[in-house]
């Protein structure tokens, strides 16, 4: 008979199971940009397919209903030549897993046991798991579109953009209590017909083809 018995004279046991979930590995976009004049921009990052479910090669607009956000952040430029590095885990869409009971438990345990503070801070439960911030993508690898636009910091409502991430997830989540920190509709340039692709192909633009590999 499987049941849980809740007698008091029962000793409690641990249940544990092994549950295999979607995941990949750390990545970073690695951005070479330049520019006229220090100053700063606003960086947005998407990842869109190249091709539909029968394999036949996607124009950019029928392209764009399939883009996914994958980050935008602000960051300062200087007068020529630079290089912008930004890691997945940074990403204003993307939340890490929750800690788990078990281990908020440990980590409280050890805490008051040894006079400490809980080394665990507030966190957001709004946002894309980063975990999940890949498509699956095939064993013999999959072709998507990577899209980086970069445009003016004044497209940022906040002052403090370039050294303040609000506790992330802002650009599905916005700022708690204040608006939404981007002045460009969401899903922007993507949130409009494009029909031509010398009409997207800027020159604060850039996209090239990327592999995603499933193992």
């Amino acid at each position: 008979c499987k049941a849980l018995d809740s007698r008091e004279n029962v000793n409690e046991v641990s249940v544990k199971t092994h549950i295999s979930r979607l995941n990949h590995k750390p990545f970073s976009l690695n951005i070479h940009a330049q520019a006229e004049h220090d100053d700063k921009v606003t960086v947005r990052a998407y990842i869109s397919p190249k091709q539909d479910e029968n394999h036949i090669t996607l124009d950019i607009d029928e392209s764009r209903w399939g883009a996914i956000l994958l980050d935008t952040f602000w960051t300062e430029v200087h007068a020529g030549d630079n290089e912008i590095k930004r890691k997945s885990s940074e990403s204003s869409v993307a939340i890490p897993d929750r800690v788990s009971f078990p281990q908020l438990i440990h980590d409280a345990d050890e805490a008051v046991a040894n006079g400490a503070e809980l080394p665990h801070k507030e966190s957001r439960s709004c946002g894309h798991p980063q975990r999940l911030l890949l498509p699956k993508g095939r064993e013999q690898g999959m072709d998507f579109w990577l899209d980086v636009i970069i445009t003016s910091g004044d497209d940022g409502v906040q002052d403090d953009l370039t050294v303040n991430d609000h506790g992330s997830t802002h650009s599905y989540c916005g700022i708690h209590g204040q608006k939404y920190p981007d002045k460009r509709p969401m899903g922007f340039p993507f949130d409009r017909p494009i029909p031509d692709l010398r009409v997207f192909k800027v020159q604060n633009q850039h996209g090239q083809v990327v592999k995603i590999f499933h193992h």
